[in-house]
């Protein structure tokens, strides 16, 4: 009797384990990686495990973030002299992700032998690079409170507020996904809704047309209220509306919808691309964009002439063999943008580019990190917000907010003449012939900080060239200068209508001087900030 019982035992012992596996591959077959993760988990040293089974589990594994026990399940399948070479990168990522950039360039180099899916070059250069490279000074991160379990990403900031989109998971007739535990559903449909600057949000209304169509990007041109938003429809029956197009509407901010809703002509409809992330400069005079064909991506760039947009060109001083996308403009000269095609912590790797100069700027951690990150944007000085699929959040993207420092502390109204008069004009100086920022130009915080708390004060831009070259071409110069000043100022918060521009070429050199010397044309090519009173 004894026997008997304890054979039955572990008769339903190993059936439940049979029936688990089942289970699990059910739930990895559904892309339902944490749940599969959990149960190959538990029966992980307690059963043998197939050599499939061993696949799913360190897929699961690798899906969810936990990359250790991915990297202490890898050895049993890439030993294998038949295993495919996904197990191969998959090792090479694992390691990178733990920071053992040493064993993650031979899995990337033995991959490399093996396929050509995957590009890996420029992560075997980043495995020579990150150990040098010194992370950003800062306070702390937070993920924002209304983060959810679905993907939630950040948007344009307008004078009124700012743009968010929101994930809503729906099945293929546009019903809610009813199992409860599904946080992210394959099928996206992505929602904007409008945060005013009292911090109220507002879901943003927009034809019955496009219920149940993903919005995931928008462009306000505030000077006429044209706005630009890229809208796919993954449950048309129509086969052209399923990847993203751009279309064009009109704004109304007092029911905060959009109207007149229609395809922009160069929205991807004219050459079946994919086009998507749309962002406006704030002077509203250049739109930067994703376009993609096949598999990879680039950004493309129009300019408003005359009243018209011209027709969209690659970046190509940006753009990569790889994928770009992503853009924010920080007013008229900064633009942020993603790509994987530039050594980075892996994945989508945000950077900065300057317009004016031409400068790209790689921004390091904790910004970015192994997973993708994107969308960023500064709110102040000295704060930013990005977003991130990083492992550890509410849900697929959560929006994080970045304090680099203490925020500086302005007078309050009664000290604005105490403010004022300790005031000392600002020069800002630029190479022979040149227009763009050096490297080492500091915009003092503190004039950024007061002008945004005061937004009817306002400053002067005084722009000055030396002597060199003909009267028309250094008004020109100086004009420039002036504007990419102004730019930079506007990207850090400022309002345009608060800087006034006076170029006076080489009109009014602060150093007079028959035979100057480099010295003195150096001190003549300036700006100088002033504070109008």
């Amino acid at each position: 009797m004894k026997n008997f019982l304890l054979g039955l035992c572990a008769f339903c012992y190993f059936g439940a384990l049979g029936q688990s596996m089942k289970e699990a591959e059910k739930y990895f077959n559904n892309f339902e990686y944490k749940h599969a993760f959990d149960i190959y988990d538990t029966l992980y040293g307690k059963e043998s495990f197939s050599t499939e089974e061993l696949k799913r589990y360190s897929y699961s594994s690798f899906a969810i973030g936990e990359f250790q026990t991915c990297y202490e399940i890898l050895p049993n399948l890439v030993s294998q002299s038949d295993i495919e070479p996904l197990f191969i990168y998959m090792k090479g990522e694992v390691c990178f992700y733990l920071n053992k950039y040493d064993e993650a360039k031979v899995a990337y180099g033995e991959y490399q032998k093996l396929d050509s899916e995957h590009d890996v070059s420029i992560k075997i250069e980043s495995c020579d690079q990150i150990p040098i490279w010194t992370a950003m000074e800062y306070l702390k991160i937070v993920g924002l409170t209304n983060n959810s379990s679905k993907a939630d990403n950040s948007g344009m900031t307008t004078s009124a507020g700012a743009f968010e989109f929101h994930e809503q998971g729906m099945d293929s007739i546009g019903s809610g996904i009813a199992i409860e535990f599904i946080d992210n559903s394959e099928l996206i449909i992505m929602r904007p809704y409008f945060k005013d600057n009292s911090g109220e949000i507002h879901p943003v209304v927009i034809d019955d047309l496009y219920k149940f169509a993903s919005i995931a990007s928008i462009a306000l041109q505030e000077v006429n209220g044209m706005i630009f938003l890229s809208i796919a429809e993954p449950i048309s029956t129509d086969t052209e509306k399923l990847p993203a197009h751009l279309y064009t509407g009109k704004w109304n901010p007092s029911d905060y919808s959009i109207s007149e809703i229609a395809p922009w002509q160069f929205g991807g409809f004219e050459d079946s691309s994919s086009c998507a992330h749309i962002a406006i400069s704030a002077n509203g005079t250049k739109i930067i964009f994703t376009k993609m064909y096949e598999d990879n991506s680039d950004l493309y760039s129009s300019d408003f002439e005359n009243g018209t947009w011209s027709n969209p060109v690659a970046f190509s001083k940006i753009n990569t063999p790889l994928n770009e996308m992503y853009p924010v403009f920080q007013g008229d000269s900064l633009l942020t943008f993603s790509t994987d095609g530039r050594p980075g912590y892996g994945n989508l790797d945000i950077f900065n580019y300057n317009l004016a100069s031409g400068e790209i700027e790689h921004m390091k951690t904790p910004v970015n990190g192994p997973m993708d990150d994107f969308y960023f944007k500064y709110l102040s000085l000295d704060s930013a917000l990005f977003t991130s699929n990083r492992y550890n959040g509410k849900g697929d993207d959560d929006c994080y907010q970045i304090k680099f420092r203490e925020s500086k502390k302005v007078p309050d109204s009664t000290d604005y003449f105490a403010f004022a008069d300790k005031w000392v004009d600002q020069n800002i100086y630029f190479d022979f012939d040149k227009f763009d920022l050096k490297k080492d130009v500091k915009i003092i915080d503190e004039l950024i900080v007061f002008l945004k708390k005061y937004p009817t004060l306002k400053i002067q831009l005084e722009a000055h060239a030396d002597s060199r070259g003909i009267d028309a071409y250094n008004d020109y110069l100086s004009e420039k200068r002036a504007v990419t000043v102004k730019s930079e100022l506007v990207g850090m918060g400022i309002a345009s209508e608060q800087i006034v521009i006076e170029a006076k070429g080489e009109s009014a050199p602060l150093v007079i001087c028959e035979k100057c010397s480099e010295e003195m044309h150096a001190s003549n090519r300036v700006v100088i900030i002033r504070l109008l009173r």
